[in-house]
This record gives C-alpha cells, sequence and structure tokens, in this order.
C-alpha cells in the first residue's frame, strides 16, 4: 500500500508542478515565489517537467519555458544545477533547439536563446566538474552544426534589407542594337614610313616619292 501511494503522490506532485509551470511560462516575465519554491524543494521534478515540456510544448510555450530555466538557473541553489546536469532529457532537448532549423519568427527567437543559453552555461559551469555535462552543451551544438555558436548568433542578428529598385536604376537594351561585327575605327598617323627607304611620307601619298612606285605604306593588319 505504501509503494501506491508513493506512487499516486508522486504523480499527482508532478502534475501540479506541470500545472505551475505551464501557467508560468505564459507570463514568463517574473518568476513567482512558487516556482522558485518548488524548484528548490523538488529540483529533479522540476527539471523533468521543464526538460519534456521544451520538446513538446508549442513555439510560443517554448519560448517561456526558456526564460523559465534561465531565472531559475540564476536564482536557485546548486541542488537545482545538479539536477539538470542529470537530465539527459533536458540537455537534448536544448541542444536541438539550439541547432534545429527554425522556420518563422518564433521559432527564430526560441532558437537564438537557446544558444544564448548554451554559451551562457559554457562560461558559468566550466569550473564545476560534477556539471560538466551542462558546460559542454555548447561544444555538442557546434559538433552537430559545424559552425560556432558565437558565430551563429552574430549571423543572426545581422538584417538583411530589400530596397525596391528605382526608375534609374533599370536599364533597358533594345534587341536591335549590339555591337557585334562592327569595325573598329581607327584614325590614320599624320605621316607614313616607306618600307623601301623610310622615308616619311603624308597620310595621303599612297606610294613613296624618292623610292617611286617600289616604296609602299606598310598596311595595319585588319582586325575582325
Amino acid at each position: 500500500m505504501d509503494f501506491f501511494r508513493r506512487t499516486f503522490n508522486n504523480i499527482k506532485l508532478r502534475l501540479h508542478i506541470s500545472k505551475v509551470f505551464q501557467e508560468a511560462s505564459k507570463y514568463p516575465v517574473v518568476l513567482s515565489p512558487e516556482c522558485l519554491e518548488l524548484a528548490e524543494s523538488y529540483p529533479a521534478i522540476v527539471a523533468a517537467v521543464i526538460g519534456d515540456s521544451l520538446g513538446k510544448s508549442s513555439t510560443l510555450h517554448v519560448y517561456g519555458y526558456l526564460l523559465l530555466l534561465e531565472k531559475l538557473v540564476n536564482s536557485c541553489s546548486s541542488a537545482f544545477h545538479s539536477a539538470m546536469a542529470q537530465n539527459c532529457a533536458l540537455q537534448e532537448n536544448l541542444v536541438l533547439l539550439a541547432t534545429g532549423r527554425a522556420d518563422g519568427a518564433e521559432r527564430r527567437r526560441s532558437r537564438h536563446l537557446a544558444r544564448l543559453t548554451l554559451l551562457e552555461y559554457s562560461r558559468m559551469f566550466a569550473d564545476v566538474p560534477e556539471l560538466r555535462s551542462l558546460a559542454t552543451l555548447a561544444t555538442a551544438a557546434e559538433q552537430r552544426t559545424g559552425r560556432h555558436l558565437l558565430r551563429a548568433i552574430v549571423l543572426e542578428n545581422k538584417s538583411v534589407r530589400i530596397i525596391e529598385p528605382r526608375p534609374q536604376d533599370i536599364v533597358v537594351f533594345s534587341p536591335t542594337e549590339s555591337t557585334a561585327g562592327s569595325a573598329v575605327q581607327t584614325e590614320l598617323p599624320a605621316v607614313w614610313p616607306c618600307s623601301i627607304c623610310t622615308s616619311m611620307n603624308r597620310r595621303s601619298d599612297e606610294s613613296c616619292s624618292p623610292a617611286g612606285q617600289r616604296g609602299t605604306r606598310r598596311r595595319a593588319p585588319f582586325h575582325f
């Protein structure tokens, strides 16, 4: 009877915690005293509830749970941190949120916050051996994507603005106008040297006067 009573009480407690945090995820601006008290009293159950919710909730509620988790990490004692380090589902869902595709503004916002969370864990828990699983989540995400999280966050912050073309930006080409096949016009020099005696002759002369008909101007090759 004690076993069934404990099991029933645990299920009842988990359902209560799930309901409390589900409501809190809708308004995660301020962490309620009840949420903080539950996290301090039942850290393992709260970590499990948040971990499951990150993988099953709607896009809007996921962002709320991420904010709640951030506030709990900053406010709770090391007991809650240890519960997070032992919860594989919570860690996996955080990595999935940071590395998955983000279609839509809400998903992009959740992914951005998840990436910031992993980077913060890598700094916050780097010197705590028992919390190493949390500190290495950023590295796990980078190994899956092949990209540095910090660079991915910087690229997310860059916005691309599309500018409508102006009338002066449009250049119209007529199909009847073409430069193909047009001869290259070059101006002849004022004088030209004779190929026989190298005397300089006027441009209008067709033959060299000193050399007679034997001396002719050198014709430039014709280029097509």
